[in-house]
């Protein structure tokens, strides 16, 4: 049957619309941030409403309330409903991810922040304080040519980037949830390439996050070719802690 299902199976594309073949070449014609994620910029908004939701408003709030020039908001919501049967009915339920974005500022100098709520599926519950988390904010300088300089708390560019945090490549290197390190970055844009460069130092206060607290730098390259039909990037992260040193590429 396994074998039947295969034979008659069409191809499976990973999104090619968004993989070099529309001009969206980079995480950075969707997201503010130059790693992607997070915030979407107007043409991202377009994208959302048009392509990805198949139809609708891609504007905040589909367009019931335009926010003021100067900033720009967004909000993630995600939840998940569990029900267990023992002795009784047991009902759970919980944000999977509850995440506010915030973009403050110009064209060229901006303050970004996404907080939100930390994970809490099962009882004792923490204090409300103690639920809130910010896992990015930071303050950025970018040119007109899309080079940047920014300062705060963001991941690194570095690894394949993908939206699973619990994917080997991200679980185990340092990009797992709330594990953003604190940090200064620079970045270029090319015709056809891209570099970023990164030093980053662990969390200062032990509540702020998780995971392995690190201290360290990363840098990537990317060159595009093949009429931008093709990319293909080297990179390198070098990571130090109490427990252990970390060299990936």
């Amino acid at each position: 049957m396994l074998g039947l299902i295969c034979l008659v199976s069409g191809r499976a594309d990973a999104y090619p619309q968004f993989q070099l073949s529309t001009g969206t070449d980079r995480c950075s014609a969707c997201h503010f941030s130059p790693a992607g994620g997070g915030l979407i910029n107007d043409y991202g908004r377009d994208e959302a409403g048009s392509t990805i939701s198949a139809g609708g408003d891609g504007r905040f709030l589909h367009g019931a309330w335009t926010p003021p020039s100067w900033i720009q908001l967004g909000v993630d919501a995600r939840g998940a409903l569990g029900v267990k049967y023992r002795e009784e009915r047991e009902v759970i339920a919980f944000p999977m991810q509850l995440d506010v974005y915030v973009r403050a500022g110009g064209e060229r100098i901006s303050f970004n922040l996404t907080a939100g709520l930390r994970g809490t599926a099962r009882d004792p519950s923490p204090p409300f304080v103690e639920k809130l988390a910010s896992r990015e904010h930071y303050l950025m300088y970018q040119a007109e040519s899309g080079s940047y300089v920014r300062v705060g708390r963001f991941f690194p560019v570095h690894g394949i980037r993908s939206q699973d945090h619990t994917a080997y490549v991200r679980r185990y290197l340092g990009f797992h949830t709330l594990e953003e390190p604190y940090g200064a970055a620079a970045g270029m844009f090319g015709t056809s390439w891209e570099a970023h460069v990164s030093a980053f130092v662990p969390r200062p206060v032990e509540i702020l996050g998780s995971g392995v607290k690190a201290k360290g730098i990363t840098a990537y390259y990317e060159r595009r070719f093949m009429d931008d039909t093709a990319a293909l990037a080297v990179q390198t992260r070098i990571a130090s802690s109490s427990a252990d040193s970390r060299v990936s590429g």
